[in-house]
């Protein structure tokens, strides 16, 4: 076997699920062996998975990106160089992660102390873009398919479909499952129902999400258990 042979065979060391792909981890990445990680996902040069951390089938994991201690990341998700997603964040499948973005846990951080994170939990659901340079404040939950534009930063649960653009973000319309925007076409008695002008897709924009009352499925489901 030549040497090229054996660095690449060193490189795929896990291979878990049925994808038809192998798990590739960068043999610079820093991965605890109490990390699962799926198959078929990508692990690349100087990042670091915690343990307990979960990561789903065909995920990307971009250079230098820190992922924390019992985070959930789910399928087909891509998350670009430099972005630190910390303990308390679970995050869906096809969610797509710019670069440099960050998910802080602590609401009062200090030197001396550290935030008891003991089943504190909030989600990105499925479907949802953050471009480049976004901040998620910790307890702060999006709705799916929702877009974040750049620098954005996240201090209020974000409804599903929601634009968001600014500093702090607000919403600047509703986007399509594709990520266009949307216009509306007709109100009804449950919400405003939206169109998509290149896909023809429409979505049904409900009264909670406009009025700030949204929260995800998973944190309505805690609170009735």
């Amino acid at each position: 076997m030549s040497e090229d042979s054996a660095d690449q065979k060193r490189w795929y060391v896990r291979n878990a699920g049925t994808s038809s792909e192998p798990t590739f981890i960068h043999p610079t990445a820093d991965v605890s062996p109490l990390a699962k990680i799926g198959a078929g996902t990508q692990v690349w040069n100087w990042s670091q998975i915690r343990e307990r951390a979960v990561i789903g089938r065909d995920t990307i994991i971009g250079q230098m990106t820190y992922i924390g201690v019992e985070v959930v990341i789910g399928d087909r998700c891509r998350v670009m160089p430099k972005t630190a997603i910390d303990t308390g964040t679970v995050i869906g499948s096809d969610v797509f992660i710019g670069p440099h973005c960050l998910f802080p846990n602590d609401t009062t951080p200090r030197a001396w102390s550290t935030r008891d994170m003991q089943g504190v939990r909030w989600y990105v659901e499925d479907g949802v873009s953050f471009a480049a340079d976004v901040i998620v404040l910790p307890d702060v939950s999006v709705g799916h398919h929702a877009f974040v534009a750049v620098r954005a930063i996240v201090n209020k649960d974000v409804p599903p479909h929601a634009l968001m653009i600014g500093t702090p973000a607000r919403r600047h319309g509703w986007v399509s499952t594709a990520g266009h925007p949307m216009h509306m076409v007709r109100e009804t008695d449950a919400g405003d129902l939206y169109v998509c002008p290149r896909t023809g897709e429409e979505v049904l924009i409900l009264q909670e999400w406009k009025e700030g009352r949204w929260r995800p499925a998973a944190l309505k489901a805690t609170a009735r258990s």
